[in-house]
């Protein structure tokens, strides 16, 4: 092989895995490959800007997962996540924007709440979760169509969740298609 072959099949190889690495990481939600990342037991944080910046890259989070009163505005940086084992929570996220960031998300084990989300208009990115193993809580997001989160909990249960939905205190004005 000549050296300018070797020297193009080095660089189509390094661009080829800088490629690949940046599908996660760049925390944009995108469908690119996110090697699998594990964050063993609980994360819990209030009251910090950025506080999900501290789980991006991670795939699966074998604990429960609480998130509240902080000034994140998406979730972009949850674009690897697949699966939280235990609870996943985001409560009182006053700027919050977009759910974009859980593209990626598929399961949850316990329970599911997104509560007292004042700005968050509609659901996009939560088109792949399609298990959760506890209860459902979307309630209190007061711009959020009750719509919208009613055509989510029917798409949950055609995939066999069984579990109780609290539902409340949403936009109840607002019309879908």
């Amino acid at each position: 092989m000549t050296r300018n072959k070797q020297w193009i099949l080095g660089a189509a190889w390094i661009l080829g895995a800088v490629l690949w690495a940046g599908g996660c990481g760049s925390g944009n939600g995108s469908d690119g490959p996110c090697p699998e990342n594990v964050l063993e037991g609980d994360y819990t944080v209030s009251g910090d800007s950025n506080a999900v910046a501290d789980l991006e890259g991670y795939t699966r989070i074998t604990g429960n997962v609480n998130i509240g009163s902080t000034t994140d505005t998406d979730l972009a940086p949850l674009g690897c996540l697949k699966q939280v084992d235990g609870s996943l929570s985001f409560g009182f996220m006053e700027h919050l924007t977009s759910v974009q960031g859980l593209s990626n998300l598929e399961s949850v084990g316990g329970n599911f709440g997104m509560y007292h989300c004042h700005v968050l208009t509609n659901l996009d990115g939560l088109e792949k979760l399609n298990s959760i193993g506890g209860y459902l809580d979307m309630s209190f997001n007061t711009v959020l169509p009750l719509c919208l989160v009613e055509q989510f909990v029917q798409r949950l249960r055609d995939n066999g969740f069984t579990g109780n939905a609290e539902t409340s205190s949403n936009d109840e004005t607002a019309i879908c298609d």
